[in-house]
């Protein structure tokens, strides 16, 4: 008999499978030619990613990063237009618009441009989007489960000191190459420590929008100043 797979999150049988990123990120319809990853996953796990899948890719097309992009703008007015014509959905909404503040934006260079609506603070569903496409390209690279003995820390936006800290494990990401499913919406890089492989870096881009540099860690080993802390209010 085959052996049956098993879900990439939680370990129970595998009846289905789960794109990572999500593909509520991509403009609709995907063009044909973008080769998205998928893992096994049980029902269970896919049904209670929908909602939270939404949420990510509202927030982040709705950036002015990810609208000055046109797939960035095809993915908003899809969502907002859905969002519209889908009285269950007005939960969502709310949640988003309790969470837009007028905030400063400046250029790259510290340049005043304005005041303009932003997000001041994530849901606790946009981390679990993170930790949930973290575990799945965790099972892709490892063909195995993140180890419950492992923990997944998120720095979001990593500044340049941030990568002369990381050292080697920098090197690494830019030595193995970029998985980039479709140009503005989605990169990733990948690499681990040589001798504890479950220690896994990833870097991934969203929508042009918001950088994460994630990482997977042994709990044991959290006082290891050589770890990076959580970013605040994630």
């Amino acid at each position: 008999m085959a052996r049956k797979k098993e879900c990439a999150y939680c370990g129970k049988d595998a009846c289905t499978k789960d794109h990572i990123p999500p593909r509520t990120l991509f403009p609709q319809p995907i063009p044909n030619g973008v080769d998205l990853v998928t893992v096994p996953c049980c029902l269970s796990c896919n049904q209670l990613a929908s909602d939270d899948d939404k949420y990510f890719a509202v927030v982040l097309s709705s950036s002015i990063e990810a609208q000055n992009t046109t797939e960035g703008k095809a993915v908003w007015h899809r969502l907002l237009s859905g969002g519209q014509s889908h009285p269950e959905e007005r939960g969502l909404w709310r949640g988003l618009r309790r969470n837009i503040r007028m905030s400063d934006v400046r250029s790259s260079g510290g340049i005043f441009l304005g005041r303009l609506p932003a997000h001041t603070n994530y849901e606790s569903r946009f981390q679990r989007v993170l930790e949930r496409l973290v575990k799945g390209f965790f099972f892709k690279l490892h063909r195995r489960r993140l180890p419950k003995t492992f923990q997944i820390v998120i720095v979001e936006s990593p500044t340049e000191d941030c990568w002369r800290e990381m050292g080697q494990i920098a090197d690494g990401l830019a030595q193995n190459g970029c998985y980039e499913p479709m140009v503005n919406v989605f990169r990733l890089w990948s690499t681990y420590e040589q001798n504890r492989r479950d220690v896994t870096f990833l870097y991934m881009v969203f929508l042009e929008a918001k950088d994460f540099l994630c990482f997977t860690v042994p709990i044991d080993d959290w006082h290891n100043p050589r770890y990076l802390q959580p970013i605040s209010g994630m």
